[in-house]
């Protein structure tokens, strides 16, 4: 049985308090030798995007969990990463799905976290604009209002893109917003925001006065990573779940592999977005680039991003304790 699945049951969005939404979970009547296992997203409407999401509308997650006597549940944090970071340091999720960056923070500062496995190794970022703004550049933007979420790979983008092109944050009126920057921005109360991809495509697929002026695909060392992170209480008393979820990841990237058309027809569902949208940021169809992103399983150049994730945080005084990255990862005992 799967909980809280699009179809049977409705998504719980956790409505925030200050920094992290908390409510109630209302689960349907379950088996009883069936546990659950909470998995947390940054998409405040607990969508899921990638490998993990595949994983979901094939299946694969709800009949790997099963084999454990478990069901899965899902909830969407409206704060980004810094509201799922609550939600796992509460003990309000135990799996969380987010980008690498909020994930070293919380380990950081001590929140016993473990790096599961990664889902996406090159999550991508853009700079979106108004295209009546004549802002053509970052000469053009310099001055005017960019907003953009902290603790998260957008605010490691765009600090070392403009750092890069001989620029500094106090050059930016940066202004702090998560959800609100795409309504900002239609309005013209912002002149730029840093968001996802799939936001920033999202918005420009509603919108066509929006337009993208830069983006890590141009800067691919600058993207981030996808990675699955657990409570590591949870993890410790519940290695079979994990392993149940790993496969179901496998088997998913596999199929994606195979069935791209397929996979981006049932992202784009899970996604409730269009398939167009899909194509524009998942590289299913290419063979180099799909080995690179899709592997699961934490490689080594996932270790040495992470690496450069999170010597970012202690450069720029985010975090002052540096974790062992490799003693990161999660290794089966």
């Amino acid at each position: 049985m799967v909980l809280l699945n699009y179809i049977k049951f409705p998504i719980i969005v956790l409505i925030s308090f200050i920094l992290v939404g908390c409510g109630d979970e209302r689960l349907p009547d379950s088996k009883n030798n069936e546990k659950i296992v909470r998995i947390g997203t940054a998409d405040n409407n607990g969508r899921l995007s990638g490998l993990l999401g595949l994983a979901k509308q094939l299946g694969y997650l709800e009949e790997e969990l099963q084999k454990v006597d478990y069901q899965y549940s899902i909830s969407g944090f409206a704060g980004a990463g810094p509201a799922v970071n609550e939600g796992l340091a509460t003990n309000a999720i135990d799996i969380a799905v987010y980008a690498d960056f909020p994930g070293i923070i919380a380990t950081s500062r001590g929140v016993p976290l473990k790096l599961i496995m990664s889902e996406d190794s090159s999550i991508n970022a853009n700079i979106a604009v108004r295209k009546d703004s004549n802002i053509h550049s970052l000469a053009d933007l310099k001055g005017k209002k960019v907003a953009l979420p902290r603790g998260t790979y957008m605010q490691r983008y765009f600090t070392l893109f403009i750092e890069q092109q001989g620029y500094k944050l106090s050059d930016f009126n940066i202004i702090q917003m998560t959800n609100d920057a795409e309504s900002a921005l239609l309005n013209g109360a912002i002149d730029a925001m840093v968001w996802t991809e799939q936001s920033t495509a999202r918005l420009e697929n509603k919108s066509p006065t929006i337009t993208t002026l830069y983006s890590t695909r141009t800067e691919p060392e600058l993207s981030g990573i996808s990675v699955i992170v657990g409570r590591e209480a949870f993890i410790n008393q519940n290695e079979n779940v994990i392993k149940a979820m790993n496969i179901a990841l496998l088997k998913a990237s596999k199929y994606a592999q195979n069935n791209p058309d397929q996979a981006e027809i049932l992202l784009a569902k899970e996604s409730d977005t269009n398939v167009e949208i899909i194509k524009k940021i998942h590289d299913f169809h290419s063979i180099d680039s799909f080995s690179k992103r899709y592997s699961v399983n934490i490689t080594d150049n996932d270790i040495r991003k992470l690496k450069q994730t999170q010597q970012f945080l202690i450069d720029n005084k985010i975090i002052t304790k540096p974790i062992d990255i490799k003693n990161w990862v999660y290794t089966k005992k």
